[in-house]
């Protein structure tokens, strides 16, 4: 009977720590796709920041706005590049062994808080060059809710808007799982 029991609990062991591991491991490789999407979202936000500029420089009224947007424009794809460059490291870790997926949770963290704040300096870029191309247009057009307003100037708006809120929820939440991710650290 001992025997039956012994070799019970044995297997049940075994079968428990395999599921403890393939746990770990799926844990891992979602956080692993995490940091992957977070490198996709940075350049698609890029490219959407890049596209705004340039369909407002193809209205460009003057020379000063033409030489102002191409301006933002490599400021534009300056931030990403040193941004992707961050970036480079937050892999370092994904192809750990399931321990390592605090670190791996930690990396994701760190990411989403300069992803955030990719997004508040392409936004900020984006608006030092639309301010006075929209003024410019503005006086020309009018101010209004037609196709033309809803297209340049209140679509826009609201999506860098949008995006900036999106960015500080990310950013809040980054900051909390960081926090957290440091305490359990700290007392592990």
């Amino acid at each position: 009977m001992n025997g039956d029991w012994d070799r019970w609990s044995h297997e049940w062991r075994v079968k428990h720590a395999a599921e403890t591991e393939l746990a770990s491991l799926m844990r891992t490789i979602r956080a692993r796709r995490a940091i992957v999407g977070m490198r996709a979202l940075s350049l698609a936000i890029t490219v959407l920041a890049l596209a705004a500029v340039a369909a407002a420089l193809y209205h460009a009224a003057s020379v000063l706005e033409l030489a102002l947007g191409f301006a933002v424009a490599i400021g534009i794809c300056a931030a990403w590049i040193i941004d992707s460059a961050n970036q480079r490291g937050a892999h370092e870790h994904a192809d750990e062994p399931p321990a390592q997926y605090l670190m791996l949770r930690r990396a994701l963290c760190v990411r989403r808080i300069r992803f955030a704040r990719l997004v508040w300096i392409l936004a900020a870029l984006d608006l030092t060059f639309l301010f006075p191309w929209w003024r410019g247009g503005v006086r020309y057009h009018g101010l209004g809710f037609r196709l033309v307003h809803l297209t340049s100037l209140w679509g826009p708006m609201a999506l860098i808007v949008g995006a900036v809120i999106a960015a500080a929820r990310i950013r809040a939440r980054a900051v909390d799982e960081l926090r957290s991710i440091d305490q359990h650290s700290d007392t592990g």
